[in-house]
């Protein structure tokens, strides 16, 4: 804490009390998420996430970026073995 301020004081800037905000508000949305839905299978390994969640967009539908880039070229390579080739 800075010099100077009322001992009850819990932050010591306008910044941390904003970022103590955002932390709760992602948790209150977490555990919000947990009680509605229950969270969301990764299609790419079978593990369970939760959309909004830490490190994670309310629409994500993969666990990490690499789930994601793996379905993708699962997806690209079942694309392409699908169609005709010449030769």
């Amino acid at each position: 804490m800075p010099g100077g301020v009322a001992p009850r004081r819990r932050f010591c800037s306008p910044a941390c009390v904003a970022r103590a905000y955002r932390a709760r508000q992602r948790q209150h949305n977490v555990v919000t998420l947990l009680r509605t839905v229950g969270g969301v299978t990764c299609p790419g390994c079978g593990w369970a996430i939760y959309p909004g969640g830490r490190y994670l967009r309310s629409d994500a539908r993969y666990c990490s970026p690499t789930c994601r880039k793996r379905a993708w070229r699962a997806r690209r390579r079942a694309a392409h073995d699908g169609g005709d080739h010449d030769g």
